[in-house]
């Protein structure tokens, strides 16, 4: 093929000044596909014809398009947060904040009270610990569409989401502030969503939320390796606020044998 041989002949800042224009001109493409379809929603409403077949389709596409704008009328809302099936050890293991972390160590994590406007409880260690590492896994029974999280933590902390630390903060942060990160939905995906979070000092507690819109056009089982832990409280996920659509459970796994 002639582009390709033309392509592989440039130079790397030469690749990277092509790579820019052809994201803008993918940019300029979506904002004009965006602009009609939108032009095609008025229209639609303007003729009265909310009930028909391609206002539905013209919805769906800008559904997908902007969902932060047209999302929350086609799409089914997730959400997850910290409190019951979230797990907590005091050493670090390999691989401890991955779908399959060590399955020996593990305890329950402790409750503290409700954090982020009552949707969630603040979870921490054991209060002897000089470090604390939590694990939760999230099944999302669907592809992710769009997502935020909401945090507030007292003390330094580092979280990770699939493995991806997503921010961190080394310094002491006062409980009861609310710390909020947008546009995470490429951090997660369809089916296990591992949150992990190290807490960088004695008595540190953390407290999560995480809210988004996924599709359900594909489902997802749970292939995660969930470590026992002491007082055997189950890891499940959390329910889907949305009209009757739940996202299931994580499946029963039983206890391997311990690497």
């Amino acid at each position: 093929d002639q582009s390709e041989s033309r392509t592989s002949t440039l130079t790397a800042a030469e690749k990277r000044d092509l790579a820019d224009q052809l994201q803008d001109m993918a940019d300029e493409s979506s904002d004009k596909t965006l602009f009609a379809y939108e032009d095609a929603l008025k229209q639609f409403k303007l003729e009265g014809l909310t009930n028909s077949e391609g206002y539905r389709r013209v919805m769906a596409r800008l559904a997908r398009l902007s969902p932060e704008t047209y999302g929350h009328g086609f799409f089914p809302e997730f959400f997850c947060a910290t409190g019951t099936g979230w797990i907590a050890r005091s050493d670090s293991t390999p691989y401890w904040n991955t779908v399959a972390p060590s399955q020996k160590g593990w305890s329950a994590a402790r409750e503290s009270g409700k954090a982020i406007d009552g949707r969630a409880v603040y979870v921490s260690g054991a209060s002897d610990s000089a470090k604390t590492f939590l694990w939760y896994n999230y099944l999302l029974n669907g592809n992710p569409v769009s997502a935020s999280v909401k945090i507030s933590v007292s003390g330094p902390f580092i979280l990770w989401i699939n493995e991806k630390q997503v921010t961190a903060d080394t310094s002491a942060k006062s409980q009861g502030k609310i710390d909020s990160l947008g546009n995470i939905g490429g951090l997660l995906r369809g089916g296990d969503n591992v949150f992990a979070v190290e807490l960088l000092r004695p008595n540190g507690t953390f407290a999560l939320v995480c809210t988004g819109l996924f599709d359900t056009t594909e489902h997802f089982k749970s292939l995660a390796l969930a470590p026992p832990v002491d007082s055997a409280v189950p890891v499940t996920s959390s329910p889907a606020l949305s009209s009757g659509t739940k996202v299931s459970p994580l499946p029963e796994i039983s206890k391997p044998t311990a690497p």
